[in-house]
């Protein structure tokens, strides 16, 4: 069984990101926002759901984002981490545990994160290079656990895009690994061209930084693509949030009307302003 609607995760784990980049974007605070099933959650709630909930199922995506919001990404890659144990085969408890020691690694940075134009002291300076260093620990077993999925499934084109949009995200400095992460991304989109989640995770890595300027129409392409996930699944949100985004940045005002209108229809307790 495939993961076929990550969309909950798409919004509140990818747009986190990409939403910085654009105009008028709304803080990762109010992610939750665009989908009211993702209330923060304790712990023992947590795990109790964490026993009947398949990671190869669409309500995992919903638990994995709730778990993001509540601060237990710590629990859940525990979690994932035994589960690989037990069964290192399996795709998806792999692709999860990828997503989720990326996500604690981003936790663990922010959580040591100063005030900008403040001089942090020698305690928070020592705690944030402790941070920088579990990160990076964090993010190379992510990017191996990606790998080691496309090894033995290279069709697999939800592997692929998550990959891809690792690279992208997390190597975009780098001109070679940014390449090869649209190079997976795209190839995505070729393996399995129906699915809007690979044709969103495309567009949204458009909108990433690109500090090397290797791609000066990103966000024609961004648009492109996320048309494309917006034509295969006109329930989708969250392209409807991006494009929103980059009708603002070039004041194009009615076609950002527009993209607010279709995401309060999609989802009423959104933020469009």
């Amino acid at each position: 069984m495939r993961i076929h609607s990550l969309k909950t995760i798409a919004t509140v784990v990818l747009c986190i990101s990409v939403l910085a980049t654009v105009a008028h974007a709304a803080p990762a605070t109010s992610s939750n926002s665009y989908d009211p099933r993702l209330l923060p959650m304790n712990e023992s709630q947590l795990v109790q759901q964490l026993q009947s909930t398949s990671p190869s199922s669409a309500q995992f995506a919903v638990l994995f984002a709730r778990a993001q919001n509540s601060g237990l990404m710590g629990t859940l890659v525990a979690y994932l981490n035994r589960l690989v144990s037990q069964n290192p085969s399996d795709v998806y408890d792999r692709i999860w545990l990828a997503n989720g020691a990326a996500g604690l690694a981003n936790e663990g940075l922010q959580a040591t994160a100063t005030t900008p134009g403040t001089i942090p002291t020698l305690d928070q300076q020592h705690e944030a290079i402790g941070a920088a260093s579990r990160a990076s620990t964090l993010l190379q077993q992510a990017k191996q656990q990606l790998q080691a999925v496309v090894a033995v499934q290279p069709s697999n084109a939800l592997a692929q895009s998550s990959l891809g949009w690792f690279l992208v995200q997390q190597y975009n400095a780098i001109p070679g690994l940014q390449t090869e992460g649209f190079l997976r991304l795209n190839r995505a989109v070729t393996l399995a061209p129906g699915d809007a989640l690979l044709w969103y995770n495309l567009g949204s890595a458009y909108l990433l930084p690109d500090p090397h300027g290797a791609l000066p129409n990103r966000y024609h392409l961004a648009e492109v693509a996320l048309k494309q996930a917006v034509k295969l699944d006109k329930t989708f949100a969250a392209p409807h949030v991006l494009l929103q985004g980059i009708y603002r940045r070039f004041n194009e005002p009615k076609r950002a009307a527009e993209e607010a209108q279709a995401i309060a229809q999609l989802t009423p307790n959104a933020v469009t302003k």
